[in-house]
């Protein structure tokens, strides 16, 4: 096995495959025409999340997150929240996103009770697109 181009791997060992399959010369990429190239998450607490009749959460860890905080600082580095079935872009307002990302974006945390998270992603052309994608409940 040695490197070639790019850091690709090619393997010549008896009974490999040489080009990892691929004809000679060829190279595989990772750029796509508005491919994914970065992946983020916020989290938010919002109003319409708190038991009714009251004004706000109850604890200092649910209040952290009112008002979607770092939302405006991804929208404005080219990001954009994974939204909704059947919903649309233009029904959040960037210049109020606290108070309109939960009527589009998609919530990964519906149903659980406790703040929202949204999946925030940038799209590029130029950049190496993300191919592959864990999740994890644990740190390792």
């Amino acid at each position: 096995s040695s490197a070639g181009p790019n850091g690709i791997v090619y393997n010549s060992e008896p009974g490999g495959l040489d080009n990892q399959g691929m004809p000679p010369g060829a190279m595989l990429g990772s750029m796509a025409m508005d491919a994914i190239v970065d992946v983020r998450l916020s989290l938010d607490n919002p109003f319409s999340a708190h038991r009714p009749g009251h004004d706000a959460a109850v604890n200092k860890l649910n209040r952290d997150y009112a008002n979607a905080p770092g939302a405006q600082e991804l929208w404005d580095d080219g990001f954009r929240p994974v939204l909704m079935q059947g919903k649309t872009m233009s029904m959040i307002d960037e210049r109020a996103l606290s108070a309109t990302i939960s009527m589009a974006a998609f919530n990964l945390n519906t149903g659980t009770g406790g703040a929202a998270v949204y999946m925030w992603v940038k799209r590029g052309s130029s950049e190496p697109a993300i191919t592959e994608f864990t999740i994890s409940t644990t740190e390792e």
